[in-house]
């Protein structure tokens, strides 16, 4: 976890509760113009939700005890071989147990699910993208919205006790992302 970026933010974990935010692909997510051109990418983006603890000045990829949902396209060809269950386009999630330990308890290969390809990212390059996600710490229910339509959603159901920190952190890994618009409030 070289190349890993955070940030964090005080919000609401009590009972249910909706974050939002917009994320905007900016940089990265290849290691050469010539690994890109030969279709070779490793970049992701995530929010650790329930964080208990926010790590300051040290290299970290966990948050306490939390979750992290993390979207990451791996498509380098080491991958394929020496990690098979991160190649591709996967939607994740871990549990954080410290700020270096994480355990994968969740992993879709959301491009085949979905019949997705790399070249199906591009439109949403450069652009922002909406990201909402409804969260129930009592039941461990988690609602993550289609971005492309706005009734359609992912459900989790995760630990409810890992899900009642104070704090949320978005991050990235090996690509440059900027994030805006960030809400935490309570849900209707």
């Amino acid at each position: 976890g070289e190349l890993l970026a955070r940030a964090d933010r005080e919000a609401p974990h009590a009972g249910v509760y909706e974050l939002e935010f917009n994320v905007r692909y900016q940089d990265g997510g290849y290691r050469s113009l010539e690994a890109a051109r030969q279709g070779e990418f490793h970049g992701g983006f995530g929010i650790h939700i329930g964080a208990d603890e926010v790590p300051l000045g040290s290299r970290t990829w966990g948050a306490g005890e939390s979750y992290l949902l993390w979207l990451n396209l791996d498509t380098r060809s080491r991958t394929a071989i020496e990690y098979p269950e991160h190649y591709g386009m996967r939607a994740q999630v871990y549990r954080s147990e410290s700020s270096t330990e994480m355990e994968l308890v969740e992993n879709v290969d959301i491009a085949e699910m979905l019949g997705l390809s790399v070249a199906d990212l591009e439109p949403f390059l450069h652009m922002d993208v909406p990201v909402r996600l409804r969260v129930d710490n009592r039941s461990g229910e988690v609602r993550v919205y289609d971005p492309t339509m706005p009734n359609v959603y992912a459900w989790l159901e995760l630990e409810p006790g890992t899900l009642n920190g104070r704090y949320i952190s978005l991050r990235t890994n090996s690509l440059s992302a900027g994030f805006s618009n960030m809400q935490a409030r309570p849900a209707n």
